[in-house]
């Protein structure tokens, strides 16, 4: 597994994501498809996203299918915890961080293939 530390953070590359979402076959994904404040008013995939930010992150996100500020900052803060910086569109639910949210959403497999794989 590609791993990398940053600020005292593991950080993983994109295709040991993709490896790891592989390896562990994580079937049911949360998030189907990239989110961004562009994303249709009360759609369901951002209640998902809400959802999981306010369970995983402990923000106060609200959950009301909007996008907004609250969501774009959460957003950041997430991807700002696991990626390095200057690869991922801050507060947008780019590929790479509609797939971690995925990954993420298999914790304990998540835990499993690293116990695996070190």
């Amino acid at each position: 597994t590609s791993k990398e530390f940053v600020n005292g953070k593991v950080h993983l590359a994109p295709e040991s994501i993709q490896k790891a979402l592989e390896s562990i076959q994580c079937k049911n994904n949360l998030l189907d498809n990239t989110i961004s404040p562009r994303t249709k008013l009360g759609s369901d995939e951002v209640k998902k996203l809400q959802k999981f930010l306010k369970e995983r992150s402990g923000k106060s996100v609200l959950v009301t299918g909007n996008y907004r500020a609250q969501t774009t900052r959460a957003v950041g803060l997430l991807q700002a915890s696991y990626f390095k910086p200057g690869t991922y569109t801050k507060g947008i639910v780019d590929v790479k961080t509609k797939d971690f949210i995925n990954f993420l959403e298999c914790q304990a497999l998540f835990g499993e293939y690293l116990n695996q794989n070190n």
